[in-house]
């Protein structure tokens, strides 16, 4: 298993810009040169003693000396910007909250959408259950009903646009 201290070896990171580079010269890669690549997903993967692993991942081992118990979540939605202040552990069900809003959304509010004419409906769905937040005569209403239960269920974790 790969510890913090071998990481260290090899890579080096930049917490101002989300960049790991190598600290030494390799087969075809220069020392000081960026690790890795994108994957078709948009994350950043490095090859580390054989091993294919998420940026990410490796920079929570880097900066705390633990690997996450939780997955990592990039807070601004963006799957390669590994800056430091742009990741934060996360449950499933937060992570799965931190998404822009839909692009069929027609009310212009993540989580609010037409119930009928002139009544609009927020709930959030989380661990599979639905939890009704209600039916409002505004959608900027039912926005704020959203941002609060937000802060109740997930800890503030959804972005909220």
């Amino acid at each position: 298993m790969l510890t913090q201290a071998r990481l260290w070896e090899l890579l080096d990171y930049n917490p101002e810009t989300g960049i790991m580079t190598w600290q030494y010269a390799r087969r075809g890669v220069k020392s000081g040169a960026q690790a890795g690549g994108k994957n078709v997903a948009g994350y950043v993967v490095i090859r580390v003693d054989g091993e294919s692993l998420y940026s990410h991942r490796l920079i929570w081992l880097y900066m705390t000396g633990a690997w996450p118990l939780k997955e990592i979540d990039h807070i601004n939605g963006i799957r390669d910007d590994n800056r430091w202040v742009n990741l934060r552990e996360a449950t499933r069900t937060q992570q799965l909250h931190n998404t822009a809003k839909r692009s069929d959304n027609k009310s212009g509010y993540k989580g609010v959408h037409l119930h009928k004419e002139g009544v609009w409906r927020t709930r959030l769905k989380i661990g599979g259950k639905i939890i009704e937040l209600g039916l409002y005569d505004a959608p900027e209403k039912a926005s704020e009903a959203y941002k609060k239960a937000s802060v109740k269920y997930l800890d503030g974790y959804a972005r909220l646009t």
